[in-house]
């Protein structure tokens, strides 16, 4: 008799059940947006069973990573917490988990150019969190 190793494959078409029903988002305000969005597009069907409230709380932090022997700042760090709460109405089942994630970025000599870098981090992370939060919720699905 053979055991088995636990593994289950993951099954995204269950996604399809739900129906974000009501987002609620508390915190840095456009990384929320940039992760809602992702979310949206993933599961806002409206001819879907079951009913899902999302309530996302995202803290960004900004630190100093290094400087030069001019002392003048060369990088920054940021780091994004995000404490997402999965509310399964018809299940009566919820579900809280966080995620953190950081990243650096460089100073430049241009003001844009630093914008820049720090945007497509933002932007970065917040995809990063995004995917993370996605495969949270098709492993809490599957478990169902």
């Amino acid at each position: 008799m053979a055991a088995g190793c636990g593994f289950k494959i993951v099954d995204t078409s269950r996604l399809n059940k739900f129906q974000i029903i009501e987002m609620k988002n508390e915190g840095d305000n456009k990384i929320n947006f940039l992760i809602k969005n992702k979310i949206y597009n993933l599961l806002d069907l409206k001819d879907s069973n079951d009913r899902l409230k999302i309530n996302l709380s995202t803290e960004k932090n900004k630190s100093l990573k290094e400087k030069n022997n001019k002392n003048q700042i060369t990088k920054y760090t940021i780091s994004i917490k995000s404490v997402i709460e999965f509310n399964f109405i018809d299940q009566n089942l919820k579900k809280t988990f966080v995620i953190l994630k950081e990243g650096s970025y460089d100073v430049d000599k241009n003001h844009n150019t630093t914008l820049k870098n720090l945007k497509n981090l933002e932007n970065n992370l917040s995809e990063k969190i995004s995917s993370e939060i996605i495969f949270n919720l098709i492993k809490i699905i599957n478990e169902l």
